[in-house]
């Protein structure tokens, strides 16, 4: 028994087990063998990923459909600073790999952080944090297509974002050679 592609037809045949709202992502059952997966599959290579997060966000959160965030404080990240106050002292450039529709990046910088820099690989997502907060540094890029240096950043902040890395250890690595020395990664 194999693993169905992206694009294959044997996708209809796997049952939903679980799924998050609004449209995101799912795991599903194979009827066969009942082993579980994510939905969408893990993808190949950033530019299999910059395509498809690009045409998935367009279609399933059109950018008119993205409302702000209800609290500054709210969260994984903060939990974890509320426990490691370092994070809450750093002065030194953040960088939030995965940053979406920028609120979060808006949220670092009403906290006190002077730069902050979003990565995100959709291009529509980038777009439209770009127009919601000017004054944040957005890419629609990786961390290591920037042109920022190495050991630049404070800290890097990845939250729910690694299990959709093509190759999670090497691209860690690689994000991970940004920081400065005595910066935090937090995961």
């Amino acid at each position: 028994h194999s693993f169905p592609t992206r694009r294959s037809s044997d996708l209809n045949d796997w049952r939903l087990v679980c799924k998050s709202e609004p449209k995101r992502f799912a795991v599903l059952r194979c009827p066969v063998c009942s082993t579980c997966r994510i939905d969408p599959p893990r993808l190949v290579d950033e530019a299999e990923a910059e395509g498809f997060y690009t045409e998935y966000y367009e279609t399933t959160c059109p950018d008119a459909s993205v409302s702000p965030p209800r609290s500054s404080r709210r969260g994984p990240f903060w939990r974890i600073a509320d426990r490691l106050p370092q994070l809450l002292t750093a002065s030194g450039p953040i960088a939030e790999i995965g940053s979406g529709d920028g609120h979060r990046c808006a949220q670092l910088k009403d906290a006190g952080w002077p730069r902050v820099i979003g990565f995100e690989l959709s291009k529509s997502r980038a777009a439209g944090a770009q127009r919601r907060y000017p004054d944040i540094e957005i890419y629609d890029s990786t961390l290591q297509q920037s042109k920022l240096p190495p050991a630049s950043l404070q800290i890097v902040l990845m939250e729910a974002v690694i299990e959709h890395l093509p190759n999670p250890l090497e691209q860690t690595c690689a994000i991970a050679s940004f920081l400065r020395p005595g910066g935090f990664f937090v995961l």
